[in-house]
């Protein structure tokens, strides 16, 4: 299952997190696969409020005791750890082009 929270203005969506119970390489963790909130909204903590209450889905209807993200921009690691995340684990990826 994928645990969705949607913050909306009105009509239109703000903010919004996905979560999903992690089950094959440790499942003592969900993971988190995206958190966003659109420009207009940034700065109003709303994805750390979805994000939240994402966890707090996850905690609730799974045995997960740890949430897990994986991000490779300096942005997305300095959001992660603002709001309580910290680095586990670092990987490398080389990547080369097919032609």
């Amino acid at each position: 299952p994928l645990y969705v929270t949607v913050a909306w203005e009105g009509k239109a969506i703000a903010a919004v997190s996905v979560l999903f119970p992690q089950t094959e390489d440790d499942s003592e963790a969900g993971q988190v696969a995206y958190v966003g909130v659109r420009r207009a909204w940034r700065g109003m903590n709303l994805g750390q409020a979805c994000l939240n209450i994402g966890l707090r889905t996850l905690q609730a209807h799974t045995s997960h005791k740890r949430a897990i993200v994986l991000v490779s921009r300096p942005p997305q690691v300095a959001y992660f750890q603002k709001i309580g995340f910290t680095i586990e684990q670092e990987t490398l990826i080389y990547q080369k082009p097919v032609t």
